[in-house]
């Protein structure tokens, strides 16, 4: 099945759980609710997903760890879970995916810190073409599923408005193959 511009994911929730494979979803969400800094909102997470699932906190969290990561991904149909799925893909990015972001970032000419932009970074729009061709060169070296999750949070989230547009066709090209 070819991807359209209809089909592509229009939440992080979205993106998160039906867009990538499940491999790499299991391993973001792991990411996620074991990284140090994002424990407070990890744990308001999960007491979101034990009271969609009509369950005490406590009775969730002795639940084992396979099984909460199994719930959470269940339970992103729930709005309420938006900012979750997103602080799940910014949390493996920044920890597991800086090489991904600042090889999209060196080629596309941005300045960034080791793949984080700088608050006063003023961006330019991106061409299309160039995001395909990096694309095509990051396949060498990066899974496909790690660029697919950089270029459709991007088009959620993007650091200059233009950019949404601009990494749509390499993202249709990634979710055709």
């Amino acid at each position: 099945m070819s991807a359209t511009i209809d089909t592509l994911p229009k939440t992080f929730r979205a993106l998160l759980g039906q867009t990538l494979e499940a491999s790499f979803r299991k391993e973001i969400v792991e990411t996620f609710f074991t990284d140090k800094d994002a424990q407070a909102l990890a744990r308001e997470t999960f007491q979101t997903v034990a009271a969609h699932r009509k369950m005490r906190p406590q009775a969730f969290s002795k639940l084992p760890k396979a099984a909460r990561l199994e719930l959470f991904v269940a339970a992103l149909s729930n709005p309420m879970l938006e900012n979750a799925a997103m602080q799940c893909l910014q949390v493996w990015y920044l920890r597991k995916g800086k090489e991904v972001i600042a090889g999209y970032l060196n080629a596309w000419g941005v300045p960034h810190e080791d793949g984080e932009l700088a608050d006063e970074a003023e961006l330019q729009a991106l061409d299309p073409a160039l995001v395909l061709s990096t694309t095509e060169t990051l396949l060498a070296t990066y899974p496909a599923q790690h660029l697919i999750g950089y270029l459709a949070y991007t088009r959620l989230a993007p650091p200059e408005a233009s950019w949404a547009t601009a990494v749509e066709p390499a993202l249709l090209k990634l979710l055709s193959a």
